[in-house]
């Protein structure tokens, strides 16, 4: 499918908190996190040399992560 790991991470996320806020009567299929990187992306900048640097470049953005129109059951078989 052309994702990695944290791809993964992030969708058992949203299907958990789904899940638990249906439990609970709430009925929000998403939800609002703040993701961090380490602010190394190389592939930004074609051509982009980070080895020279010293330091570490934290980034911090939003991403709502949603699973409406998804059977969250289907996914929990």
């Amino acid at each position: 499918f052309g994702s990695g790991a944290q791809d993964g991470l992030l969708a058992a996320l949203a299907v958990a908190v789904a899940v638990w806020r249906s439990r609970r009567g709430v009925d929000e299929p998403s939800v609002l996190v703040h993701l961090e990187g380490h602010g190394r992306e190389e592939s930004v900048v074609a051509g982009a040399d980070l080895s020279q640097t010293v330091g570490w470049f934290t980034t911090v953005f939003p991403a709502r992560l949603d699973v409406s129109g998804i059977d969250v059951d289907d996914v929990l078989q």
